[in-house]
């Protein structure tokens, strides 16, 4: 089946702006059971494209067990995933000054913690159907400095194999997800703070941000699939006052 409808976006995963990173990787696989564990470069500014390599000071250390099971025969898969994240990031109550003003990067101190968790549940319900759930939490207190400005992440869908149809190569994604702000950075945009991602100025108007999203994946060829998807978001960036947007996207995938 094929789970990458939605990631884990609560998860400020060390890397640049690109995505890209350089660490080292432990990855210790028994029969049902799998640990790993990882230590890599955080990025020298929020979102920046160039990595930090004062590991003494700065760095992200991450931990993740799974463990592998059968639910009426059918393959299933938990994940608890935990990381520590060490930068040059800023506290949000810190930048909120007395005059009513915010300053973040004058609070910003290298190594500084971020902490956060998530869960992942995978679990095939026939040959060709499948479901997942994701949930993320970071602690909601310091900016995020690698991925984007997510504090509560909760996800959850639908995929289906094309011999239901009989094409089975074919494929259906269906998948929901909701994410939240914490008290503490939601006082701090309402109070004109900037984020690296989210920068509207003194944020009246705090909704969830709600994202529906499908795609249908067509083999069109042996070695050729085309793919379409759609997004719905409600409340971009957090915002009542802003969207829905709609992204309309179209995959070309050709392999020998």
């Amino acid at each position: 089946m094929n789970w990458a409808l939605m990631y884990n976006g609560a998860w400020d995963y060390s890397a640049d702006t690109r995505g890209y990173t350089v660490g080292i990787f432990a990855d210790l696989r028994m029969q049902r059971w799998s640990l790993r564990v990882a230590e890599a470069l955080e990025p020298t500014t929020a979102n920046g494209p160039t990595l930090d390599w004062r590991v003494a000071e700065n760095r992200g250390n991450i931990v993740e067990g799974e463990r592998r099971f059968n639910l009426l025969r059918n393959p299933g898969a938990l994940r608890v995933l935990g990381y520590a994240n060490l930068d040059d990031g800023g506290t949000f109550r810190r930048a909120m000054l007395p005059n009513g003003t915010t300053d973040l990067a004058a609070t910003r101190r290298n190594g500084t913690l971020k902490y956060g968790f998530g869960l992942n549940f995978e679990q095939a319900i026939t040959r060709n159907i499948g479901v997942f759930s994701r949930y993320g939490w970071p602690d909601g207190k310091t900016e995020a400095w690698a991925f984007t400005q997510i504090d509560r992440s909760l996800t959850g869908g639908v995929s289906l194999g094309g011999g239901i149809w009989r094409r089975k190569a074919d494929r259906i994604g269906v998948a929901a997800v909701r994410n939240y702000l914490s008290g503490v950075q939601r006082t701090f945009l309402a109070a004109g703070g900037l984020g690296f991602i989210i920068g509207d100025g003194r944020q009246d108007h705090y909704r969830p941000e709600s994202i529906a999203e499908a795609y249908y994946a067509w083999q069109m060829l042996r070695f050729f699939t085309v793919s379409v998807d759609y997004q719905h978001v409600q409340n971009p960036a957090y915002n009542a006052d802003r969207g829905p947007v709609y992204v309309y996207s179209l995959r070309l995938h050709l392999q020998r």
